[in-house]
């Protein structure tokens, strides 16, 4: 396990932003020098300390333009070196299939090690709601919400147009639930109510205690490194697998810090975590050119599709790669994430769409709107029964203006400019239908509580963001990664959003953070039991 002091206080970071603020003042130091490199996926935070830096010189009399041509001359002439390392398994990526893949090898006594090519573990895990789906019977009853696993397979299936292998469909909802009590096994916390996250199509949401992807990689983290000691390289960039008699070997990988090389044998396989590719918008409308030019990203900056490409240069199918899922909740100032007790409204105070439908239908529908935007309308019953959002935050978004609240209606179509006629009218429309809980016009059926009980909210303007890549490598239920003739590549393994064919050409919302720690746990079993066979 790599043990040392950096590595630590990378982990205890937990955010992206804090490794330049601990890193390049130390460079800038010792090598007396402006000359750095900014941390990769970090460049707000890394360019704002240059600039804090260079305005401390000029203060100081310095010379600003000299220190930036200065350089560590040693580091400039430094010879690349290669290092050889084994291990029983790499896995290839830190997020929540990476981790739950190393935790579970680590449960079956094999080694692994991780390799995540940015400065901090997580990945998109990180950065998630962490909205997650499992049919739960116990906590749904008590609720009052019927629901199935066969209902989790076919809203999956059918949500994604039948596009989906059914098989894998089968597996992620029939498993969703062991893996919540796999992850409470290891101390993630998980809050008792159960909602409907937006585009999940129906309650079955759950949410760990802080609603944060932090709860799930600040547990695993130190449970694979410490609890099983596998080891975990971070700026450790995976360019090539390494194949000998047909078999993935190994991997080849540089550091992005500095002139390393590792060539990493694998002596039982190689499991590839390493995401989608909803960072790189250029590739994205390559494949979609119905993707807006100038859409922006809800992704993490790692997520770019290395693991997809390194394992097609040796042969492997991609199955729905076209297929590329945009967020319609993505603006900031949200009042919440759950639809059970929400409205959307256009900017002239009209809804325009089932707030408990697709994502891809949804964020169509905002992209023809006025302005391309709408607001999500709630009022104090909302903030009550929502567990997706913090009461103290939804009023520090109102301190700053990025949430309007207000005692009626009217105001509150006076604070967004909407028709207040139309605001009103939309809402009691939609009181009537939770009255009766029949659908409406647009086709709703999750309904819960009235709203009509002040104060009310409008949250920010909200616009899609590019968000999931439903599209990747094909596997089959064992999580082995397939080649064209669909037969298993030796030794070669994917979990997460680096595969294709379980959310076929949309995905619920709260599919994906299940996907990861099924097929995550999946694909070490699976390795570890088929080793033999291949």
């Amino acid at each position: 396990m790599k043990g040392d002091d950096e590595l630590k206080k990378i982990i205890s970071a937990k955010i992206l932003g804090d490794v330049p603020i601990e890193r390049m003042p130390e460079a800038m130091i010792e090598g007396q020098t402006l000359n750095i490199d900014s941390v990769s996926g970090a460049t707000y935070t890394s360019n704002a300390i240059l600039t804090a830096v260079e305005d401390c010189v000029v203060q100081a009399g310095g010379h600003v333009e000299v220190l930036k041509l200065l350089s560590n001359k040693e580091d400039n002439n430094e010879q690349t070196k290669i290092i050889e390392k084994e291990t029983e398994v790499v896995v290839i990526g830190s997020g929540g299939a990476g981790l739950s893949a190393a935790v579970k090898l680590g449960e079956l006594n094999t080694d692994c090690i991780i390799l995540e090519k940015m400065p901090t573990p997580g990945g998109n895990t990180m950065i998630t709601g962490a909205a997650y789906n499992a049919v739960d019977p116990e906590k749904q009853k008590e609720q009052g919400i019927e629901d199935s696993i066969e209902l989790h397979i076919k809203q999956t299936y059918e949500g994604g147009d039948k596009i989906a292998n059914i098989d894998l469909v089968t597996i992620l909802a029939e498993n969703a639930l062991n893996s919540i009590k796999w992850l409470e096994s290891y101390g993630v916390e998980f809050k008792e109510d159960i909602v409907a996250v937006i585009g999940a199509m129906w309650p079955r949401t759950h949410y760990p205690i802080n609603n944060r992807g932090s709860d799930f990689i600040n547990v695993l983290v130190p449970v694979a490194t410490e609890q099983y000691n596998q080891e975990l390289m971070l700026d450790t960039k995976v360019s090539q697998l390494l194949i000998e008699d047909g078999r993935v070997v190994g991997v080849k990988a540089e550091s992005t810090i500095n002139k390393t090389t590792y060539l990493i044998k694998a002596t039982k396989g190689v499991i590839i975590a390493s995401g989608g590719f909803g960072a790189n918008i250029k590739r994205c409308r390559e494949y979609n050119p119905n993707i807006p030019e100038d859409i922006r990203t809800s992704n993490h900056p790692g997520a770019t599709g290395d693991g997809i490409d390194m394992a097609v240069a040796i042969g492997a199918a991609t199955e729905g790669i076209e297929y590329i899922q945009m967020l319609p909740i993505a603006g900031g100032g949200m009042v919440t994430t759950a639809i059970d007790n929400q409205i959307f409204v256009n900017q002239e105070g009209n809804r325009f769409v089932r707030e408990d439908g697709r994502r891809d239908t949804m964020s169509n529908a905002v992209l023809e709107q006025p302005g391309k935007y709408f607001y999500m309308i709630a009022d104090q019953n909302t903030l009550k029964s929502d567990i997706t959002r913090d009461p103290v935050q939804i009023e520090q978004y109102v301190k700053y203006g990025k949430i309007k609240k207000a005692d009626t209606l009217l105001e509150l179509a006076e604070l967004i400019e909407a028709d207040p006629g139309n605001l009103v009218k939309a809402v009691e429309e939609f009181n009537k239908h939770v009255e009766t809980g029949e659908i409406d016009e647009f086709g709703r059926e999750v309904y819960q509580n009235k709203i009509n009980t002040p104060p009310f909210y409008a949250s920010a303007r909200q616009t899609p963001k590019l968000h999931y890549t439903m599209g990747g490598l094909r596997i089959n239920t064992k999580a082995h990664v397939l080649d064209n003739n669909n037969n298993p590549i030796p030794g070669l393994y994917a979990a997460g959003e680096v595969t294709g064919g379980i959310h076929g050409s949309n995905r619920l919302g709260g599919n994906a953070v299940a996907d990861i720690f099924v097929f995550g746990r999946i694909a070490a079993e699976s390795l570890v039991a088929e080793n033999y066979l291949f």
